[in-house]
């Protein structure tokens, strides 16, 4: 392989995936954390309004402060499930995850999260920005009933960076470059060496 496409390969690599990898895996701060383990059909929030889950049970209700200076802001939920859990096959679990700021609705996201015993499983929600102080709300449901619930957490993870996509496509192109120089040189080598 030829230096300069072992040079775009790695430029490539670090430009493209290793970057966008960076930005949304471990990039930032994180903050607060909190166990959610109560479920119910319904919960009361903090103004006293009535949260209902029809097609499952709900998380009860997380209430999180959060302000610009914490930007970009991700939500990453943990899902666990312990080694004493019954089954061995892996559970595909369902859930619709909400943050609202009073009544707003100011992120929505389904997640699905396929997890095997003693196993466990990461999912960010974000990053967003917030545009101003405020009491927000995080929701978490479960899109069906599961007999066998995992252990989640929710962290608040702050200064996350937002990926520049330019660069990453920049990065992504150089790969495509570098493979195309080393299948051309492979293939004016068999032309020039037929026989081997």
């Amino acid at each position: 392989m030829k230096p300069r496409v072992v040079l775009l390969m790695v430029l490539g690599i670090i430009l493209g995936p290793a970057y966008y990898a960076y930005c949304v895996y471990f990039s930032g701060r994180t903050g607060q954390t909190f166990a959610l383990s109560e479920r119910a059909e319904r919960w009361v929030g903090p103004d006293g309004a009535i949260l209902r889950f029809r097609g499952g049970l709900g998380y009860k209700p997380v209430p999180l402060t959060l302000a610009p200076e914490m930007n970009l802001v991700a939500l990453r939920l943990r899902f666990d499930l312990p080694d004493s859990a019954p089954g061995n096959a892996p559970l595909e679990l369902h859930y619709q995850a909400t943050l609202f700021e009073r009544e707003h609705t100011v992120l929505e996201r389904a997640i699905r999260v396929t997890l095997a015993t003693g196993r466990s499983r990461s999912a960010d929600i974000g990053p967003l920005e917030i545009p101003y102080a405020g009491d927000y709300l995080f929701v978490l449901e479960e899109v069906g009933r599961f007999s066998q619930a995992p252990g989640v957490s929710l962290s608040i993870v702050e200064r996350v960076e937002s990926a520049n996509m330019v660069v990453v496509w920049t990065g992504l192109s150089l790969l495509i470059v570098a493979f195309a120089l080393q299948l051309h040189a492979l293939w004016a080598g068999q032309r020039r060496h037929p026989n081997r």
